[in-house]
């Protein structure tokens, strides 16, 4: 990024969609596509506890240490009756089953009376926050990426000279009235469906797709429209039809 050459917050904006173009699947640029990827570790959640340092690489530790032993059986049931599963591919790792009888009863006592209302209460989608401070995260990355640079302007003459350029500067608030609301939440989703590269929707039904979220957006609510976005690219598309019936309830329901 500190390479590229721009005048604005729009050449900014055409180079990281270059960008994203190739690297998004790969390497998540977003937060909600960084929670579901590879890189976010499992700890994260709130709902797993690693007793030991061990090498997930080491099937020879493992198996010496945890499966040979003979506590093992002992050691599943305990988790078991207290609500956790264990890892089998990392036995030291034991994980909250949120839906077990017995996680149900310790949720209880905070009033978490089902795995829903755990899910629902306990619990904010990524995407949330992330977009309340996606216009400020794009100007941080618009200001690191900015640099002064020359390049050769070729004169009437036919002689040339050096010309310096450098970036435009702005607040948010006059990034804003540079950029729309509408053209933010544009340039969200096309970020966002590059990094979900298995939603099946070919290029059209992506925007359509788009369309229907934006006029959502002016209908409702940004954020609103957003978690419906989400929720949408989120489920398995086998069919136009299936996004289309999902997207008029959230009309219905917004109306």
């Amino acid at each position: 990024m500190s390479e590229l050459r721009f005048e604005n917050f729009s050449q900014f904006v055409g180079h990281l969609r270059s960008i994203m173009s190739t690297q998004a699947r790969a390497l998540p640029y977003t937060y909600p596509a960084f929670v579901k990827s590879r890189y976010c570790p499992m700890r994260v959640s709130g709902l797993v506890i690693e007793i030991a340092k061990s090498s997930a690489a080491n099937d020879d530790q493992k198996i010496q240490q945890f499966k040979e032993s003979k506590n093992w059986q002992f050691y599943l049931n305990a988790c078991r009756s207290y609500g956790f599963s264990v890892d089998t591919a990392n036995p030291w790792r034991l994980i909250a089953d949120i839906g077990s009888p017995e996680m149900i009863q310790y949720a209880r006592m905070d009033n978490y009376l089902s795995t829903d209302s755990v899910l629902a209460m306990a619990y904010t989608p990524a995407h949330r926050t992330y977009y309340e401070n996606f216009e400020d995260i794009l100007l941080s990355l618009y200001n690191a990426a900015k640099r002064d640079y020359i390049s050769v302007e070729y004169c009437a003459d036919g002689t040339t000279r050096n010309k310096m350029t450098r970036p435009a500067e702005y607040s948010l608030d006059s990034l804003r009235a540079t950029f729309s609301k509408s053209e933010f939440l544009k340039l969200y989703m096309e970020i966002r469906l590059l990094e979900e590269g298995e939603v099946t929707l070919s290029e059209h039904e992506q925007g359509q797709l788009s369309r229907d979220i934006l006029q959502l957006a002016h209908q409702d609510d940004y954020q609103n429209a957003v978690d419906t976005f989400e929720s949408l690219i989120a489920e398995t598309f086998d069919s136009s039809g299936s996004l289309t019936d999902r997207f008029k309830r959230a009309m219905m329901s917004s109306e």
